[in-house]
């Protein structure tokens, strides 16, 4: 289930992507997480959820979110050799509505998908 998380090319089935979706959303979590804290630190602002700060962190963390769910798809696709196929651009798309609409619990969900799909293969020039 939690074999080969870092090769982007491995097709994964879908036990496998579950886990690939559990790993990468926990750790883009805890990524967010520390950076929203950081800016907060540097920016001087407190850390009361009565705060309005707190609203800026999330808005950082979301941000971040939104970034990593956009570069894994990248690294998925170019490791596939699938960004010249307009159905896995379209699903990039989709994950990253899908972060705007609900943060990395459903922009993860279309890249877990992206994992599923087999590589094309290179065509031999004669």
């Amino acid at each position: 289930m939690f074999t080969h998380l870092t090769d982007f090319k491995f097709r994964r089935t879908t036990k496998q992507a579950v886990g690939f979706y559990i790993v990468y959303l926990m750790g883009t979590v805890l990524l967010a997480g520390l950076i929203s804290y950081i800016y907060m630190s540097m920016s001087g602002q407190s850390f009361s959820p009565e705060d309005e700060s707190f609203s800026a962190g999330a808005r950082v963390g979301s941000k971040v979110v939104m970034v990593i769910v956009l570069i894994l798809s990248i690294l998925i696709l170019n490791a596939k050799k699938l960004t010249h196929n307009s159905r896995s651009i379209i699903i990039v798309l989709i994950a990253v509505a899908f972060t705007f609409v609900g943060g990395g619990l459903l922009g993860f969900i279309p890249v877990a998908y992206l994992t599923t799909l087999e590589s094309l293969k290179k065509v031999k020039e004669i």
